[in-house]
């Protein structure tokens, strides 16, 4: 006897696969790591000596290869060709926007905790994902004069892994 599904169970099924299928895809491309890993390679890419997961200050540092690093801890991304780029990155959740927007300002923290020199030679940014989540705390942090006073930028990462550089 050979037992066949029924249509409703093959419909629910292949609807639960896009699902899986599309909850994957947004995983790949917006959760922190693989945001870290989209950004570090641009940079590779660009010319950039990259270190990830830096626990020195890099400031200190005329090759930044010599920062020690850490499996966990550490700034996500420090990257040096003319000027230093000391990047923080964060990503998405299950939270939605509100934990969207509870990690910006946590990674503004993060970066303003990590600032030991203000200068044009010392790029300071926040990295996130190009979502609609993180779209509300981005547009209110874009007006503010922190940014040009700090030096600081917001990166927003496209599902293909380029920055786009927003700065004041």
């Amino acid at each position: 006897i050979i037992l066949l599904p029924s249509l409703c169970l093959l419909k629910d099924y292949g609807i639960l696969l896009q699902r899986i299928q599309r909850f994957n895809l947004m995983k790949i491309l917006r959760d922190e790591k693989s945001v870290q890993k989209s950004l570090a390679t641009w940079f590779k890419v660009n010319s950039y000596a990259v270190i990830e997961q830096c626990i020195d200050n890099p400031v200190l540092f005329n090759n930044i290869t010599e920062c020690r690093t850490h499996d966990i801890f550490g700034i996500d991304i420090v990257a040096k060709r003319n000027n230093l780029w000391i990047i923080e990155v964060k990503g998405e959740t299950k939270g939605g926007k509100a934990a969207a927007i509870s990690n910006f300002y946590y990674g503004i923290g993060q970066i303003i905790t990590r600032m030991s020199v203000i200068s044009t030679n010392v790029n300071y940014a926040l990295a996130v994902p190009n979502t609609d989540n993180f779209a509300v705390p981005v547009k209110k942090f874009l007006n503010s004069p922190a940014l040009q006073i700090l030096n600081l930028s917001i990166i927003l990462v496209q599902p293909n892994g380029s920055p786009i550089f927003l700065n004041n």
